[in-house]
């Protein structure tokens, strides 16, 4: 049957965020299989339109930043004029589509595409795409995401915010206004990548280190002598007297459950750190059988946040030579005996573990937190590590955690630098993490103010970006 001059196809553009990548990797992830992670928009009027982190927003068809949908479903026609439409828009921008509303699980771009397909046809889109959230939501990995939902945003670039949220009129705008009015985003300049040499963060001793006299009342006499031949190594050049039984002493006093005071606990992480900037102590490191730094990163999850960032600048440090590149990123699994090195963490059982693990689930973890503090580190530390080659699911968490910080207003200027480089080397190297910078649209705008690196830096993404969907 043909279609009347007053009827208007409407469809609904079907576009898989991971690029094939949900397919291979939602099973070891979420333990779960899934196809696709789906983003909607309706097409109807010769427009595209969305719902996002930007409030409702739209486009020529399949010119936002995502590309080409991967399916296009015929939801039928509709005999509502345009005018009658863009009312009915403006009535969802000021109450159930207000850009604060949105949330990744609860109210998507999905949740707009399936109000808008039944007010306009009476069709619901297909229910694999709305029922998606809720099963993610029930998988271990999905119901922590879930918890972080508020902070996690999706607003794909290209298109133009439909209706200004600082607009108090009371009447809706003309259609052909809005229309004409379209403003595309110009291209980012070209900037050559290669053109700065990568450079690793170390970051600086904490002297004065803390007086030997903050040790004593926990030090036996075999300890304070240790603690005394690590005072003559810091103070010369050499450090061949310094060895494992050094070191040990150090890391048990951060993992030891008697020993509740912060400032020695700190004070033995700097000294830590200190001491691996001779070479000869990374050598001992990695002939240890005892595993001190792994109990370090284990301990880590429940020591006070002072701490943690003391052990993360242990991390990066090490990570800023090759020698201990390799160490902390080593994937061979090794077993951390319980009994040989006490954790306050501890239930008495022996882990499993590598290097590699345990360095990523430190920095993510520090990239999660909401403090600028250690989230400036923990950036400093992918920085360092994005030399070395990550599994595809290690890759996308820290990518992932990078994305979420790189989101809050408050972080310094450095955290958004080092997070945007190793966000930038990691789009090259990896589809699923393209999609997934895709689907969490930063905010570049407010990130280009922190500084003209920082600018840069959001220039070559998005240009990077554009190339790949090309």
């Amino acid at each position: 049957m043909a279609q009347s001059e007053d009827e208007h196809k409407v469809e609904v553009y079907i576009y898989d965020l991971s690029k094939g990548m949900a397919t291979a990797l939602s099973m070891p992830l979420l333990g779960k299989q899934i196809d696709g992670i789906w983003h909607t928009a309706i097409v109807v009027f010769g427009m595209e339109y969305y719902f996002g982190a930007n409030g409702i927003s739209y486009c020529e068809p399949a010119q936002t930043i995502i590309g080409q949908p991967d399916t296009i479903k015929n939801l039928g026609t509709t005999s509502i004029s345009c005018d009658v439409f863009t009312d009915f828009l403006y009535g969802l921008s000021n109450d159930q589509f207000k850009p604060e509303r949105y949330n990744l699980f609860d109210h998507n771009c999905n949740t707009f595409s399936n109000e808008v397909a039944q007010f306009l046809t009476g069709n619901k889109i297909p229910s694999y795409i709305i029922d998606l959230p809720a099963e993610v939501a029930n998988t271990p990995l999905g119901s922590m995401m879930k918890s972080m939902s508020n902070s996690i945003a999706v607003q794909p670039s290209g298109g133009k915010t439909l209706f200004s949220s600082s607009s108090s009129s009371s009447s809706s705008p003309s259609p052909q206004l809005q229309y004409n009015s379209l403003a595309w985003n110009s291209a980012p300049k070209n900037t050559n990548s290669n053109s700065a040499t990568f450079s690793p963060v170390t970051y600086p001793s904490s002297e004065p280190f803390p007086d030997s006299d903050t040790f004593s009342t926990i030090l036996n006499e075999t300890e304070k002598k240790l603690l005394e031949d690590i005072y003559k190594c810091l103070s010369s050049s050499s450090s061949h007297n310094i060895g494992k039984a050094h070191l040990k002493m150090l890391a048990s006093l951060v993992t030891r459950k008697s020993v509740t005071n912060s400032i020695i606990k700190c004070g033995a992480v700097s000294l830590l750190q200190e001491l691996i900037s001779k070479r000869h102590i990374v050598q001992e490191l990695q002939k240890d059988d005892d595993h001190m730094i792994a109990s370090l990163l284990l301990e880590s999850r429940i020591l006070p946040f002072e701490i943690m960032v003391a052990i993360l600048k242990l991390v990066t440090n090490l990570c800023s030579s090759e020698a201990g590149l390799h160490f902390l990123t080593s994937t061979v699994e090794h077993q951390l005996d319980s009994a040989k090195v006490p954790l306050s963490s501890s239930n008495g059982s022996s882990t499993t573990f590598s290097y590699l693990a345990l360095t990523g689930e430190a920095v993510v973890n520090g990239l999660l937190l909401e403090q600028s503090d250690i989230n400036d580190v923990a950036a400093a530390a992918v920085y360092n590590i994005h030399q070395i080659q990550m599994h595809d699911d290690l890759l996308i968490a820290v990518s992932s955690a990078l994305t979420q910080c790189l989101q809050r207003e408050e972080i310094l200027e450095k955290t958004a630098f080092l997070g945007l480089q190793s966000l930038k080397w990691f789009i090259k190297l990896n589809e699923g993490v393209c999609a997934l910078v895709k689907m969490m649209e930063l905010n570049y705008q407010s990130l280009s103010q922190k500084s003209s690196r920082v600018k840069e830096t959001c220039e070559q993404i998005n240009n990077i970006l554009r190339q790949l969907n090309d």
